[in-house]
């Protein structure tokens, strides 16, 4: 197991919520979220947002973050981690029309 993943299974007295992190093909995509603050200064955040699965056997996600104190707020930050699928979808998207994703062009000759 993962250290991070232990660490994750220490937490259940932290006060999970269960929040939406959007809209899925399937409708909401319901998890279980907890913050975790490290450091505050100068009006900045510093953290950990933990997201864990609610299945039987939960699975947990990690997203550090730095951010303004009045925004670092569970709901913020869950609505942002759960715009990281469709960064990585427009990516992957962009990759195959540029044709990146096939051997021949990986590096600068096969340009």
């Amino acid at each position: 197991m993962r250290r991070v993943d232990e660490i994750a299974q220490k937490l259940a007295d932290l006060g999970w919520e269960r929040m939406s992190a959007g809209e899925g093909s399937k409708g909401d995509r319901l998890y279980d979220w907890t913050l975790i603050p490290s450091w505050k200064q100068d009006g900045w955040s510093h953290g950990l947002l933990v997201r864990r699965s609610i299945e039987d056997e939960p699975e947990h996600a990690y997203y550090g973050f730095h951010a303004l104190t009045a925004k670092a707020t569970p709901e913020t930050l869950t609505r942002i981690a759960g715009r990281c699928w469709q960064i990585e979808q427009a990516f992957q998207a962009a990759k195959g029309e540029c044709g990146l994703d096939h051997y021949e062009v990986r590096n600068w000759h096969g340009w």
